[in-house]
């Protein structure tokens, strides 16, 4: 049974001494905690003990005060201090504070050891503790029980609620909203909770001050860096720590079983896409397949995208499936080419997915099935425009020849201008600076990668770059001559196609 706070103090043994706070001596206790660390509220829950020999204990009275206003915040059960040890004197302020807010302030007798105190205080809590162990049980078991596939929202969750005596919301730590597709939202009032900076942290968890008296707890998920849970108690007794901790881990396994399978999709889908934009013997059943799922090519249209934040291009294919936009993205030359609705929201989600250092080239409506491979050269041609001019979004057909090939002639020209010196190498020597030049890029301009693709010593590709770079008179880790290379290798693959 948990012991109130005088019952702690009538255990003879333990010589416990009230110094001030005696309107809180009905205080239950539910744990220990020993710190001396400055604000140590960071680190206590609700209902726990906490031990000190002061160190740590500011001298000044307003800082005193202030050290008990946020012990109560979080709902510390007491606080005992080590007689003869090294805190400071304590002020009448801080007595009338204790007295104010009701948190009993104890003095621990030198030399009583406080692994005496804490012991006495876990044999009081066992029942409860194995109540907390059926509970975690529980929350393990919604787990297993999670159906593996039907990821579009959160199957763990209404165990979660019934566990914590809470409500309970899965959200996106960026914008407050829920991280499942198909949940219901938060309150209003939680997302803003969510994306403000207002709080207070209380054991690795922020707490934000709700309507009616309400706390919400913001739990961060681990190992989901963009996921946090929003726990609002249904009553006056906050939530257990632990058990949020071991909720929010549970959260953490179901995010990570949605995006595994999420990438299953993601795989199935992109082999779709492939087949489609490279106009090969599976193109009509690809296009078929792709009108199952959302992609009709009379409402399509090819996106290429480029990021300098690979954590964004990794994350894209959540935040499109988190805002329910169907999609099917494969990989071009290295770079993403997506087959999308032609529907402003979708293109609003990709543009916000990708931030500041996106770029993003789009194509005419695909309209067609056969048009696919011609819609993935038009959406490569206005990614080089949108790298070149610095534009978040170029669609095709609003560039100009000199930025951009815009019909067949002029990819020729752009062909000759940009690669010919290396086309005439080649066709001179019996070289290979053409294939190596497409290989470094496929392979994200990295030299190892590239030497294993084609099986050179690494050695050699960084002298054939550099060949390449003199004769083209271009640095390739420049962005707007790689923009320029990479718009004419997307031609010449065009015209190869066409031929």
């Amino acid at each position: 049974m948990v012991m109130s706070v005088r019952e702690l103090m009538e255990i003879p043994h333990l010589t416990l001494r009230l110094h001030a706070g005696a309107a809180g001596l009905d205080r239950t206790i539910t744990w220990t905690h020993t710190t001396d660390l400055p604000e140590p509220w960071r680190w206590l829950s609700h209902g726990e003990l906490m031990m000190t020999n002061g160190m740590s204990f500011p001298a000044g009275a307003a800082e005193q005060v202030e050290l008990l206003d946020r012990l109560s915040d979080v709902g510390v059960g007491a606080l005992a201090i080590g007689e003869e040890m090294y805190c400071p004197p304590l002020t009448r302020d801080f007595d009338d504070a204790a007295d104010r807010l009701g948190i009993p302030v104890l003095w621990i007798r030198y030399p009583m050891p406080f692994a005496a105190i804490s012991r006495t205080v876990a044999e009081s809590v066992q029942p409860e503790q194995s109540l907390r162990i059926s509970r975690t049980a529980r929350l393990y078991e919604a787990i297993r029980r999670t159906p593996g596939t039907d990821i579009d929202r959160s199957h763990t969750r209404r165990t979660l609620i019934s566990v914590l005596g809470s409500d309970v919301d899965v959200c996106d730590v960026h914008s407050g909203r829920a991280y499942f597709p198909h949940d219901d939202q938060p309150p209003e009032e939680v997302t803003r909770a969510i994306r403000g900076p207002v709080g207070l942290l209380s054991s690795g968890n922020r707490l934000a001050p709700l309507s009616g008296g309400r706390v919400l707890h913001i739990v961060p998920v681990p190992t989901q860096s963009a996921a946090v849970l929003a726990v609002i108690s249904r009553s006056e007794t906050p939530p257990d720590t632990l058990l949020l901790q071991h909720a929010a881990t549970v959260a953490a396994l179901e995010l990570s079983q949605a995006h595994l399978e999420l990438g299953n999709r993601q795989r199935i889908h992109g082999e779709l896409a492939a087949a489609v934009l490279d106009a090969g013997a599976r193109r009509q059943g690809a296009a078929r397949e792709l009108g199952e799922i959302g992609l009709d090519p009379a409402r399509s249209l090819v996106a290429a995208v480029a990021c300098e934040d690979e954590e964004r291009l990794r994350m894209l294919p959540v935040s499109l499936w988190r805002a329910r936009i169907p999609y099917a993205m494969t990989l071009r030359a290295g770079s993403p080419v997506l087959i999308l609705p032609q529907r402003p929201h979708a293109l609003r989600v990709l543009t916000d997915a990708l931030g500041r250092t996106g770029r993003t080239g789009l194509s005419r409506p695909v309209r067609r099935g056969s048009r696919y491979a011609e819609c993935a050269q038009e959406a490569a041609w206005a990614l080089g425009m949108a790298r070149r001019s610095g534009s978040t979004s170029v669609r095709y057909g609003s560039m100009s020849p000199d930025l951009g090939p815009t019909d067949r002639a002029d990819a020729r020209a752009l062909v000759e201008h940009r690669l010919g010196p290396v086309l005439r190498h080649d066709a001179e020597q019996d070289g290979s600076l053409m294939e190596t030049l497409e290989a470094f890029l496929e392979h994200r301009r990295s030299w190892q990668r590239t030497a294993e693709a084609l099986q050179l010593h690494r050695q050699t590709v960084h002298y054939r770059i550099r060949r390449i770079e003199g004769l083209l008179d271009v640095d390739l880790h420049e962005s707007g001559d790689l923009a320029q290379v990479w718009l004419a290798l997307q031609a010449r693959r065009s015209l190869d196609g066409m031929s």
